[in-house]
């Protein structure tokens, strides 16, 4: 069929409507979300917590130097160590499946790259 001029007016595609607030947007997040989206939201606070209290960085073998930086402004890097500059993905999947799929696909996602990069050059 093709793609028809209408469509491409987004006066026609979206309707205006009121701001959402940030409550509802948090609620809508967590509590009408896709569940597995929400899943491992949970999943990776719970391994940052585990990481941030128990574990050593991986590349300085420092303890008690993670933090968690997560949220969407923190595209790869949801850890970072505070004493060599490391920063660590977290990443969760439905099954070991999915899993062996992303490394053989090298597809998996984290948000944008060149911001993480861009984000990375100014803290240097």
């Amino acid at each position: 069929r093709g793609i028809e001029v209408s469509d491409l007016d987004p006066l026609s595609r979206f309707s205006p409507g009121r701001p959402v607030t940030n409550a509802e947007f948090f609620y809508r997040q967590w509590f009408e979300g896709d569940e597995n989206s929400l899943l491992g939201t949970v999943f990776e606070a719970i391994v940052s917590s585990h990481a941030t209290n128990r574990i050593s960085c991986y590349s300085c073998k420092s303890r008690g130097c993670l933090r968690w930086n997560g949220g969407s402004a923190s595209s790869w890097t949801d850890m970072s160590c505070v004493h060599c500059g490391s920063d660590y993905e977290i990443k969760s999947k439905h099954n070991a499946e999915k899993i062996n799929l992303g490394f053989k696909r090298n597809s998996f996602r984290g948000g944008s790259y060149p911001y993480y990069s861009r984000n990375r050059r100014e803290r240097v």
